[in-house]
């Protein structure tokens, strides 16, 4: 095999890393900004107590709601071009393994918006 075909099939494999990665990042972000609203529908129903997480209930009470989404937006922003340093610099096994924590953060993420909503139906 030729040098040429190695860099070729990395490039792929790169390309369709970086395709997956940005799919999977868009319902992230899609998730992230759903789990702020129904934090912010919880807060009008319940309260301060609705919010578990200390950090993000300390965030919201000193930068308010367009505080916490536009820090959400830049942090977003921030790991966008950074995993696409990662994905396009480093080793092959680091985009993998980006993927694969990305896939189980977005699951997670949409978990929480599941259980959020079931418990704002009730």
């Amino acid at each position: 095999m030729s040098r040429v075909a190695v860099i070729d099939a990395d490039e792929a494999t790169r390309s369709f890393r970086w395709r997956t990665f940005r799919i999977v990042f868009a319902l992230t972000c899609a998730a992230i900004v759903l789990d702020l609203w129904t934090t912010y529908m919880g807060f009008e129903r319940e309260g301060p107590r609705f919010e578990q997480n200390g950090i993000v209930l300390y965030l919201l009470e000193h930068v308010g709601w367009l505080g916490v989404a536009g820090i959400l937006a830049v942090a977003c922003f921030a790991c966008f071009r950074s995993f696409k340093s990662v994905y396009w610099n480093l080793g092959l096994r680091w985009s993998f393994w980006l993927n694969m924590f990305l896939i189980a953060a977005c699951g997670f993420r949409w978990l929480v918006v599941a259980t959020a909503t079931l418990w704002l139906m009730h």
